[in-house]
């Protein structure tokens, strides 16, 4: 089982613990999600090894703003932290990456001093 990120339409965020792995990602992120877009589920944005996955087309606004990219999207959005293999990720260091990478008064300063390889279960 693996923590990834789930962010509703509505700007909802949430853990899911998932039996997940690579070769299978986005197949179990399309059965995870109850607001789909359009057409498959992608890669939309990604910084560094935290991976972004949703839809770029559909009916339902995702509000949520990537911190990377201004892209318009649709329906569930899924943050994965990805090294080699896929590594648990919290809502917690989400919340800090995404403060950093958006925060006018960091300028991106500090977004490298953020573990991004690392995984909260191996405590």
């Amino acid at each position: 089982m693996k923590t990834i990120i789930i962010i509703r339409t509505d700007n909802k965020i949430e853990e899911l613990n998932i039996n997940i792995k690579i070769k299978n990602i986005l197949s179990i992120l399309e059965k995870n999600s109850t607001n789909k877009g359009n057409g498959k589920i992608k890669l939309v944005d990604s910084v560094k090894n935290i991976k972004f996955y949703g839809w770029t087309s559909g009916h339902t606004v995702n509000k949520h703003i990537l911190p990377n990219k201004k892209v318009k999207l649709y329906g569930d959005l899924f943050v994965l932290n990805i090294n080699r293999n896929i590594l648990n990720y919290t809502i917690a260091e989400y919340g800090e990456l995404h403060y950093l990478l958006t925060s006018k008064d960091n300028e991106n300063e500090n977004s490298d001093n953020i573990l991004l390889d690392y995984d909260t279960n191996e405590y």
